[in-house]
Order: structure tokens, then C-alpha cells, then sequence
């Protein structure tokens, strides 16, 4: 869900900040899963 779904992305986006090689899992994952 977006509850759920986008504090685990801003975790995730802020991780990435600082490992940039957690970047592409990280958009991987966005692909994977589509919200609408």
C-alpha cells in the first residue's frame, strides 16, 4: 500500500544517498512494483 509503501521509500532513498550501488536494486524494486 502507499502507507506502508512510501516511508519505505524515503528509507530506502535516503540509504541510497549513501550507497549510490543501492540505487539501481532500488529503482528495480519501483518497476517491479507498480502503484496507481
Amino acid at each position: 500500500g502507499i502507507n506502508t509503501g512510501l516511508p519505505e521509500l524515503m528509507v530506502n532513498f535516503v540509504t541510497s544517498s549513501y550507497n549510490p550501488e543501492l540505487l539501481e536494486p532500488l529503482v528495480s524494486r519501483i518497476s517491479t512494483i507498480p502503484e496507481v
